[in-house]
């Protein structure tokens, strides 16, 4: 019985505590730690534990590609759907008129147009911005799927009606804007 219970550390080829540690050397936390710049490290170690923690593992965070690129059009989105202009004109959300809400700044009430906007114009236009991305991604995505073609006919018209419906409402968006 002892001797069955010890052949499976025979098949390690080394001792059962040097495995242990050739394995703790592997591991991410410990492996991460060393790709630490000797500025970040100090940094780090001049702040509170728990603040050091947090910091140490920002750093170290080596985020996908997707994340990136999500990140990077989410940004985009904002960016172009006037979000910027938002935080700092700080422009109320909605305007009520006596009996009606308007939810995108029209010439009516006293501004030139384009200059003005509300803060649903900034939803609005980044969601019309979003489907016109999706819809994008959704037409490349039909390429890829040459070998099932109507998967790829439906994914095509689908990414194809997104678009085209995304840039007739910014264009409506921008009339009313005008007018």
């Amino acid at each position: 019985m002892r001797e069955s219970f010890g052949s499976w550390k025979k098949g390690l080829k080394i001792a059962w505590n040097d495995y242990l540690k050739q394995i703790e050397r592997k591991l991410p936390h410990r492996s991460m730690s060393k790709k630490m710049t000797k500025r970040t490290r100090r940094d780090a170690d001049s702040m509170s534990f728990s603040l050091s923690r947090w910091y140490r593992r920002i750093s170290e965070m080596k985020p996908s590609s997707a994340t990136i690129i999500i990140v990077v059009i989410a940004f985009a989105i904002f960016v172009l759907g006037g979000g910027v202009f938002q935080i700092i004109a700080q422009t109320p959300l909605t305007l009520y008129n006596g009996s009606t809400f308007f939810f995108v700044y029209v010439r009516a009430l006293g501004g030139s147009g384009l200059d003005n906007q509300l803060g649903m114009d900034v939803v609005i236009s980044a969601m019309l911005y979003s489907f016109g991305i999706v819809g994008f991604l959704l037409m490349y995505q039909s390429t890829k799927n040459a070998y099932k073609p109507r998967n790829a006919y439906i994914s095509l018209i689908v990414g194809a009606t997104l678009v085209a419906f995304a840039y007739i409402f910014l264009e409506t968006v921008i009339a009313i804007k005008q007018a």
